[in-house]
């Protein structure tokens, strides 16, 4: 059976665009009521993250005001379909499809609560065929974007001829806890932006379209408190253990060995490397271990995960939309031929992993 394609990958963005300077200035009014020692960590945390650039669904001092969880979860209501509407119309005409030709629907955001779901007014309101298999995946964190094109690949395989729409939508910064003085809602605070993307799969590629050759998941034992939302009366609550960059590490050649013995691959064989930035230090553990077990970069004698700080710097860390404009930016630099691995973290603690050529 030949491989699913990736046919279209698009990308949206909010309306209020922010500078790191922009955020840091808020981010220092919120704590100045804080001790010296306090503050000046706060902004440390802000400088290093990695993040120049976000954007944003309401304006900043919106965001840094008193907010119920009722509030906040309005603002999500009423944004998050729209943008997932014009995420989906612009990949389906980048695909060249209609909407009455696509046969599933996955959907994914863990930045809010709807029910039903975003996927059912995008039905109503694009018409979409009334047999559209509808697929919410929600509470998967940044994990959900490969979830969601690891659910569409398999739908693919299962129904040839048919499409598959994958759309993660996420508004992290509406989960900003004014009243939490934690360090891991300050670290979430300075790397998080909103962000919305889909994906088209299909079997009926160009030759030039990615493939899909394997996904899997490794879930990690005994992790479920390094990383998720606590729901309370002000809304999500990060919860983010210290020791999630070396638990990632640790397990990842694990992680990915078995997939690549799957298809024949070997590590050297690898030309792109696109891992979920959660975060500078992920990052960094990651490719030391790398450099560290001799499997050279084709570019570089050393790791850079060019693409994926990239994103980092230009958007933040957008969730489960993350790994989509990873996959848009790989498919705007008209790449040939690449074995590329794509690979993120979510609440669980799991790994999501996808081999595409």
């Amino acid at each position: 059976m030949s491989d699913p394609h990736i046919l279209a990958v698009s990308t949206v963005v909010p309306d209020y665009e922010h500078s790191l300077q922009d955020v840091l200035e808020q981010a220092q009014a919120w704590v100045s009521h804080q001790e010296k020692s306090f503050r000046a960590k706060v902004e440390r945390i802000f400088r290093r993250a990695g993040v120049n650039k976000r954007y944003t669904v309401l304006p900043l001092e919106v965001l840094f005001s008193p907010m119920s969880l009722a509030e906040k979860n309005d603002r999500y209501r009423t944004h998050i379909v729209d943008y997932a509407e014009t995420a989906l119309c612009n990949a389906l005409a980048q695909a060249g499809l209609q909407p009455a030709d696509l046969d599933c629907l996955v959907i994914t955001s863990c930045t809010g609560h709807m029910s039903p779901s975003p996927d059912a007014f995008l039905i109503n309101r694009l018409n979409l065929k009334p047999t559209i298999q509808r697929m919410p995946i929600m509470e998967m964190g940044c994990i959900g974007g490969i979830v969601g094109l690891m659910y569409a690949e398999n739908y693919c395989r299962a129904y040839p001829g048919h499409y598959a729409a994958v759309i993660a939508a996420e508004l992290t910064s509406l989960t900003f806890q004014r009243e939490d003085f934690t360090w891991a809602n300050i670290v979430s605070t300075a790397i998080f932006g909103d962000g919305i993307a889909c994906a088209i799969l299909g079997l009926q590629g160009t030759s030039t379209a990615p493939r899909i050759r394997a996904s899997g998941m490794h879930h990690f034992p005994d992790t479920t408190s390094l990383l998720g939302f606590n729901l309370d009366n002000t809304g999500f609550s990060m919860v983010l253990g210290t020791d999630l960059p070396y638990v990632i590490r640790e397990h990842f050649r694990a992680i990915v060995a078995p997939l690549l013995a799957r298809i024949n691959w070997t590590w050297p064989s690898l030309e792109e490397f696109l891992i979920h930035p959660g975060g500078l230090k992920i990052l960094s553990e990651l490719e030391s271990l790398l450099i560290e077990q001799g499997i050279s970069h084709p570019q570089s004698e050393t790791f850079q995960f060019a693409l994926s700080r990239e994103i980092l710097r230009e958007y933040g860390n957008m969730s489960s939309a993350t790994v989509l404009f990873l996959l848009q930016k790989m498919r705007s630099q008209n790449m040939a031929t690449r074995r590329v691995l794509l690979a993120g973290f979510g609440p669980g603690l799991t790994a999501g992993t996808l081999l595409i050529e």
